[in-house]
């Protein structure tokens, strides 16, 4: 049996590579990944960005008090300069289609999920 190998060929890739290290370097980038994201957990801060607070105000207002004013998330939550005053309260001043787009949503997770611990603090 000479001229014929007892191993199998190495599986490849579309463009030639081997298979196996495909995959080890898939896990590799998905472990760094995984790592990165628990190391980091709690550096940044989670509400570093006013464009996204005030988002998440507007959707917890209209979810949990049924107003469009963020006058109580502003409490819970914290200020930012995203907002807009008009008769004595504040309103977000983003367009309001992805509070509308988040509001079911975010009702839906409220069906398996307890209520934040801000929304309950009676005012």
């Amino acid at each position: 049996m000479s001229g014929v190998s007892m191993h199998p060929p190495l599986a490849r890739t579309a463009t030639g590579g081997d298979v196996r290290w495909s995959r080890r370097a898939s896990l590799l980038v998905v472990g760094v990944f995984a790592f990165l994201t628990v190391y980091f957990r709690g550096v940044f801060t989670p509400w570093a960005n006013p464009n996204e607070l005030s988002r998440f105000e507007a959707v917890i207002s209209m979810a949990e008090w049924n107003t469009f004013s963020i006058d109580r998330a502003i409490e819970a939550l914290g200020d930012h300069e995203d907002k807009s005053a008009a008769n004595g309260h504040f309103y977000s001043n983003k367009a309001p289609g992805l509070g509308f787009a988040a509001y079911p949503v975010y009702r839906g997770l409220r069906l398996g999920l307890p209520m934040p611990s801000f929304a309950t603090t009676p005012r």
